[in-house]
């Protein structure tokens, strides 16, 4: 509020001073009267007051038509700006593309290097195991898979020279007949023995 205020006054003061510049100059043609020189001022005083109509009235017409103009340019400048932006976003897409290809292309030298130094130290643990198993007087995985091998062989040419035979047919055995002389005899019979 004070701020409206001390412009309206600051307002006042400039229109104060203005008068005032006018009234000086006017007193001061008066006091030269109608001499060369006070009909050259007078001249000179008329041209500046139409100067400076003039450029009120250019001004007053130039913001007529800036008020006119700011609406079809505000629509213009936005319509711009938001082409300019889609042009910056496909830009930027076009450049995160390329970031992300060659952080992906460099993640994968990366991976290839790492698998092929696990590759190397899985080798070279498997020369040492070997080594140690050789010291130790052990098999190693190659000399099993050999005797394997070898076992395997044999046992084919054993199966190719010893046929093998069908299992015999087992004997039904028979019960035997009873005759006299298997059968028990009775007591008091003729054919038993008493003692």
């Amino acid at each position: 509020m004070a701020n409206a205020k001390s412009k309206s006054g600051s307002k006042k003061s400039k229109n104060k001073d203005d008068e005032n510049l006018i009234d000086q100059a006017r007193d001061r043609l008066e006091e030269l009267g109608d001499s060369e020189q006070a009909q050259e001022a007078k001249k000179t005083y008329q041209q500046i007051w139409r100067a400076g109509l003039g450029a009120f009235a250019r001004s007053r017409d130039a913001i007529s038509d800036a008020a006119e103009d700011t609406a079809e340019d505000s629509e213009k400048f936005f319509k711009k700006l938001v082409k300019d932006g889609q042009k910056l976003e496909k830009k930027a897409k076009k450049e995160l593309d390329g970031l992300k290809d060659k952080v992906e292309d460099k993640l994968d030298e990366i991976s290839d290097k790492a698998n092929s130094r696990v590759s190397k130290l899985e080798t070279a643990f498997d020369k040492r195991v070997a080594q140690a198993y050789n010291r130790l007087g052990l098999p190693s995985k190659k000399d099993i898979d050999e005797l394997h091998a070898k076992i395997d062989a044999l046992q084919k040419a054993l199966d190719a020279k010893i046929p093998t035979k069908a299992p015999a047919k087992a004997k039904r055995k028979t019960p035997a007949r009873k005759t006299a002389s298997n059968t028990p005899a009775k007591p008091g019979s003729a054919g038993s023995t008493t003692a």
